[in-house]
């Protein structure tokens, strides 16, 4: 074991200590906070109270056996500041980004904006913060199934019969949850499963795989910017 892992163990159980180790990592959350912002942050902000407030809380659930603590903390942090971001966004509901991007209505013939054209360009010049964290955050739990955000440009459905035969594959994960619990703990899409529940064919299902595993997370996490580009596949559910 570590000696950081020796500290964050005993300033989990001696209160005297854990002030001396909180005063200790101040840079660090610091440094943290503003590696998953990208923006200057100091004690003045209310991400900093956050990212303090997470650590703190990663002091509380430190387990050894799960791993490095500095990782673990490090993942609290961003969580807690991704969550704070997604908090404020519900009180933003004007989108910049043009929905056709996510609906995959767009018509990909030369000329036209291709997702990760738009998107990218959204993003770095108008669309709010909220959608930015946004798109980070499902980045991330998108690379742990090895799929790009900009995959889905190649793999989106554009034909409208296409587009609901991938909708009824999205609810059934939602509507089963042990299928989304298999989705997401062995980063697979269970095919035959779906196949047999809904009656889409397996073609389909393997060629919009990554864009149906991306839509699940999507509607069935906690992402309410994004969500609002799936409209098509709520519609489906009523």
């Amino acid at each position: 074991m570590r000696e950081i892992d020796r500290d964050a163990i005993r300033a989990k159980v001696e209160k005297a200590y854990r002030e001396e180790f909180l005063f200790r990592f101040e840079s660090f959350v610091l440094k943290t906070a503003y590696k998953t912002t990208n923006q200057y942050i100091t004690k003045s902000d209310d991400v900093w109270s956050v990212a303090f407030f997470a650590f703190n809380e990663a002091i509380n659930s430190y387990d050894p056996e799960k791993g490095s603590f500095i990782p673990f903390s490090e993942m609290v942090i961003k969580r807690r500041i991704y969550d704070f971001i997604r908090k404020k966004s519900r009180e933003t509901p004007e989108l910049l980004v043009d929905p056709l991007c996510f609906s995959s209505e767009t018509n990909w013939e030369e000329g036209d904006f291709s997702l990760s054209r738009q998107v990218v360009d959204k993003t770095a010049l108008e669309v709010e913060d909220s959608a930015r964290w946004e798109i980070e955050a499902i980045s991330q739990v998108l690379d742990k199934y090895g799929i790009r955000f900009m995959d889905l440009i190649s793999v989106s459905p554009k034909a409208k019969k296409t587009k609901t035969a991938c909708a009824r594959a999205v609810i059934c994960l939602v509507d089963h949850p042990h299928l989304m619990h298999r989705m997401k703990s062995f980063k697979i899409l269970p095919i035959a499963e779906i196949e047999k529940n809904t009656k889409v064919p397996r073609k389909i299902l393997e060629r919009h795989r990554k864009y149906i595993i991306a839509a699940a997370e999507i509607v069935s996490g906690d992402y309410p910017v994004l969500c609002t580009y799936m409209a098509y596949i709520k519609k489906e559910m009523y």
